[in-house]
C-alpha cells in the first residue's frame, strides 16, 4: 500500500468516524487541504497531511490495526512463558499418544516448531525449540496445535 493510498484511506475513515456530512467534508478538503475540487483524490502530500492533522485536532484518533499491533510487538518480543512452553509440550505428547504425531521425542517437537514458525522468524529459518519462541508466536503455536487436535478429534481436556 502506498503512502497516498494509506493517507486517503485514513481521510475517509476519519470522515466516517467524525460523522461528517458530505458538504462539511468537502469544505475541509477545499479549505484545509487546498484541493479546489473538494475531492481527497486531488490532494497533494502536504494537503493530505494538513487534512489528517485537522481531523486529529478535531478529535479523531486513528485506530491501530491488529496486524500493525502484532508487528510492533514482534519488534520487541517477550519470551514465551514456562506455561506456554509446557502447554505446547503437553499437547504434543497427547497427540503422539493418540497416534497423530509420529515422533513424540523432543527432537520431533523441535523439528515441527522449526517448520511451523518459519513465517514468523526474521530470517525465515524458524525457531529451534519452544523455549526460544516469542510469546506471541508461542500462542499461535498453541492455537495451531489445538486446531490440529480438534480436526483429528483428540480431546485435550479430561
Amino acid at each position: 500500500m502506498t503512502l497516498r493510498t494509506s493517507d486517503l484511506a485514513k481521510i475517509h475513515i476519519a470522515k466516517k468516524d467524525l460523522a461528517l456530512d458530505d458538504e462539511t467534508y468537502r469544505d475541509v478538503i477545499r479549505n484545509i487541504g487546498k484541493a479546489g475540487s473538494g475531492s481527497a483524490a486531488d490532494l497533494d502530500p502536504t494537503g493530505r497531511a494538513r487534512v489528517l492533522e485537522h481531523f486529529r485536532r478535531t478529535g479523531w484518533k486513528p485506530r491501530r490495526s491488529r496486524r500493525t499491533a502484532a508487528r510492533k510487538t514482534a519488534k520487541h518480543p517477550q519470551a514465551a512463558s514456562e506455561g506456554q512452553v509446557e502447554l505446547i509440550r503437553s499437547i504434543w505428547i497427547r497427540m503422539a499418544d493418540a497416534g497423530i504425531v509420529r515422533d513424540r521425542t523432543e527432537q520431533g517437537l523441535r523439528t515441527w516448531i522449526r517448520s511451523a514458525t518459519r513465517r514468523y522468524h526474521d530470517q525465515k529459518a524458524g525457531y529451534g525449540a519452544p523455549e526460544f519462541l516469542p510469546d506471541w508466536v508461542a500462542q499461535r503455536m498453541i492455537e495451531h496445535l489445538k486446531a490440529w487436535a480438534r480436526r483429528c478429534d483428540i480431546k485435550l481436556h479430561d
